[in-house]
């Protein structure tokens, strides 16, 4: 049945709006048989994924254990790997490519556990997705209407919520209200419905009690002054402490007036300000609109809000489209820190271009910070040992598949966000990579060396892979199979336009795995160590070294990565071929390094108990060696003067390196 508080809320979107009511259907559960299946039992309004009838494994029961009213309510509950079995759909009486839904049902989230629904852009499942919704255990709702999060709410979990959508399906506008709450008004890249999908998502846990829909299709009529907003992205910047990024979104008219003025708010961490847009925006018209006030960004969630105050000097009467709040996670980084990003891909698989779309996306805007690498399956491209790694890594069910960090698996859309907080974890090491050309044109010798920050166990695991980037093929068997072709399941970074599969002469292929060389069983170090390891890789003639990195790798005991680092291979090259060895510390040298900060030169002061061959090396905050300096022999007390006129500001590893052994001294550069 409708509450109060349902036909409170339908009313004053009905009186703003000016709708008729023409298809209903409401839900409590209560006249279903404890354990009955929901589609079996109601084949009218509910079918699965696979089957119309109901009754098979996708279908959801009826379960007594939780109620928002009465005793009943359906329960999906994940409990095969991969999502399901549950895979419950509402039909709502077709596709619908206009008018108004007003739909909503109150959820319980299991603690600890997740929960996800979809609407369907079709009446047939699996055409195309309008909106998803994706309740992770830390309370958080992730609103996707594209390829991106668009929409991070808080919600409650281990309690009844009130979800509601109220959805102008012929001016693409999903009102999103929890528990009675605005929380944003949305814009879907398919501008139809044709259902809700109740899914058992990994991790998912969750009960749904007193559902309904109203559906008219009649468009709503808004008044003279309406204006709204939707959706926000950020733009200029990275989810890095310090950045400063711009806000964009979408504004949009659909009253009778053009609008000429709006008066807005930003909030943020860093205050609020009132500013003016002055433009001419006629109805049924948008405005991709790049706020130009900026934000600058914390460690952690910054919480940012676009606010209209003044619409043409007033204020309009649906408010809900007025505001839209947005929380940008930020982290800061830990010094010399990398993560990596392994996506198990294949030219055979239809979705996996999702993959390629992403680190495109990452792609060179994080790669200060963030290593991608693409380990193919069952095509020209598949390295056999990287493959096996991946796809027998705990938690991979399918592709494209995204192992982050060596922790978690995410699709690949949606694996930044809990990748990120691993930055904040300070390595064991800072991993330097170096090359040289081999004798044998066919091979090439690297070395990887750490320089350890703290002790670390027996145990420890490392691996050196090569990356490739802007690959073409030359046979079939690079053509890519896509199943965005035609756009039915919404814009897929121009992978819509594409055929399916892609031709080979079309396709070009980012961050290819091209070899795999580990050593799984290192031992114990402490902290101020160094250890070099060795590895020759055989080269095929094919690659372009000239598109190539080179990706050094430590992990933990439990297999997580504790830091990574790449360069190319001609940094490698120049960085220098260092031969495997465990340097000692010296810690008589009384290294000094004046002035600290530096602007233009520095002195390296140190104490040399006999005569060595002495170099000195800087290294970034990422480990990479940006110069180095041979300064032949020296004993006693030695003064060495460095030129840092080409560095740019920041902090800086001087390493000096002797035959007895190797003493590091921080560095500061300002400009």
């Amino acid at each position: 049945m409708i509450t109060m508080r349902h036909l409170f809320i339908f009313l004053f979107f009905a009186s703003a709006l000016v709708l008729r009511a023409q298809d209903t259907y409401s839900d409590d559960f209560e006249s279903y048989t404890a354990g009955a299946f929901v589609a079996k039992s109601n084949t009218t309004n509910w079918r699965t994924w696979t089957n119309t009838a109901g009754g098979a494994a996708d279908d959801a029961k009826i379960s007594t254990k939780q109620a928002a009213s009465g005793s009943n309510s359906f329960v999906i509950r994940n409990t095969v790997s991969g999502g399901g079995p549950e895979d419950l759909i509402l039909k709502i009486g077709g596709t619908r490519n206009k008018g108004t839904l007003d739909i909503g049902w109150k959820v319980y989230i299991t603690r600890d556990s997740g929960a996800y629904w979809n609407f369907q852009g079709t009446a047939t499942p699996g055409g195309s997705w309008a909106m998803d919704c994706q309740i992770l255990p830390d309370g958080k709702l992730y609103i996707t209407t594209g390829t991106l999060n668009t929409k991070t709410i808080p919600f409650p979990i281990g309690e009844w919520v009130d979800f509601r959508a109220l959805i102008d399906i012929t001016n693409n506008m999903f009102s999103i209200y929890i528990n009675g709450q605005c929380e944003g008004v949305y814009r879907s890249q398919v501008n139809t419905v044709g259902g809700v999908d109740f899914f058992a998502n990994v991790g998912s846990s969750y009960y749904v009690d007193d559902l309904f829909y109203n559906y008219s299709a009649e468009a709503p009529v808004y008044g003279a002054t309406e204006a709204g907003l939707v959706g926000m992205t950020v733009e200029g910047g990275r989810q890095i402490e310090g950045e400063v990024i711009k806000l964009n979104t979408t504004l949009y008219n659909v009253g009778t007036d053009t609008i000429t003025s709006v008066v807005y708010q930003i909030t943020s961490g860093g205050g609020n300000f009132v500013d003016t847009l002055n433009t001419v925006l006629a109805p049924g018209k948008t405005l991709n609109w790049t706020i130009p006030n900026d934000v600058t960004l914390f460690d952690g969630d910054n919480n940012v809000s676009i606010t209209l105050i003044e619409v043409n000097g007033g204020v309009d009467s649906f408010t809900c489209n007025n505001a839209m709040n947005a929380t940008v996670f930020a982290v800061k980084p830990a010094d010399h820190r990398k993560i990596i990003l392994e996506e198990g891909t294949g030219t055979w698989c239809g979705w996996c271009p999702r993959g390629a779309v992403f680190l495109d996306q990452i792609s060179p805007l994080y790669d200060e910070y963030i290593i991608p690498i693409a380990v193919h399956n069952n095509d020209p491209m598949t390295v056999a040992a990287y493959n096996s790694v991946i796809t027998t890594f705990p938690g991979f069910t399918g592709f494209p598949g995204m192992v982050v960090d060596r922790r978690e698996v995410w699709d690949p859309s949606q694996a930044l966000q809990p990748a990120l907080p691993f930055l904040r974890e300070a390595p064991d090491a800072i991993i330097s990579l170096g090359a040289k050309i081999n004798d044998d044109p066919t091979k090439m010798d690297f070395s990887v060396k750490f320089n350890f920050l703290n002790d670390i166990p027996a145990g420890y695991k490392m691996f050196l892979t090569l990356s490739e980037n802007d690959v073409k093929g030359d046979a079939t068997t690079y053509n890519q199979a896509n199943y965005y072709a035609g756009g039915a399941s919404g814009p897929m970074g121009g992978y819509e336009t594409l055929p399916n599969p892609v031709p080979f002469s079309q396709m070009v292929y980012q961050h290819v795995a091209r070899s795999f060389n580990a050593n799984n069983n290192l031992a114990a170090y402490t902290a101020g160590d160094s250890l070099v390891l060795n590895f020759t890789v055989a080269m095929e003639a094919k690659w372009n070294q000239d598109k190539m990195k080179v990706i050094g790798v430590l992990l933990k005991k439990d297999g997580k990565v504790s830091n990574a680092n790449d360069a190319t291979i001609d940094e490698a090259v120049k960085a220098g071929f260092i031969l495997n060895a465990k340097e000692r510390i010296l810690t008589d040298a009384k290294l000094s390094v004046y002035p600290n900060p530096a602007f233009s030169t520095a002195s390296v002061n140190m104490q040399l108990s006999q005569a060595t061959p002495v170099s000195v090396s800087l290294l970034d905050i990422q480990g990479k060696t940006v110069f180095t300096q041979d300064f032949g022999n020296h004993q006693g007390e030695t003064s060495l003067s460095l030129n840092l006129s080409q560095l740019t500001s920041g902090i800086y590893t001087v390493m000096v390196r002797t035959n007895s052994g190797v003493a590091t001294q921080k560095l500061t550069v300002i400009k």
